[in-house]
């Protein structure tokens, strides 16, 4: 079973990430900002990161060049209107998909980070 840690600081938005994968073979963990993030990543095994940018005390960038310390090869895919490639510097996360996002895009985004689909 593959396992992705989704982060946001709108709890509604969690839960629609959980929701978009409750009747497939993937659990879902949820962090509310990037500290909680870390420390999941830190402590268990994570196959993929969603993440929103813009958060209290840690943004999704952050978490990025945080968690990629500890796991190089960590796939982020971030769904943000906040995120361009100068704020992403040379970070290079899986995907980017702009708010407001269609559902099937991000599902079919995730699945291709997660290695289910060919890209």
């Amino acid at each position: 079973m593959k396992r992705i840690l989704v982060v946001d600081d709108q709890e509604e938005v969690r839960m629609v990430y959980t929701l978009l994968f409750c009747d497939e073979d993937v659990d879902v963990l949820e962090a509310e900002d990037g500290m909680v993030a870390l420390e999941i990543v830190k402590s268990q095994p994570i196959d993929l990161v969603l993440s929103d940018c813009k958060m209290p005390r840690m943004s999704g960038i952050e978490l990025m060049h945080e968690a990629q310390r500890v796991k190089p090869e960590l796939p982020f895919v971030f769904v943000s209107a906040n995120v361009n490639d100068d704020n992403l510097g040379s970070l290079e996360p899986f995907a980017v998909i702009p708010k407001p996002f269609n559902l099937g895009e991000l599902k079919t985004t995730v699945h291709r980070a997660l290695g289910d689909m060919e890209v």
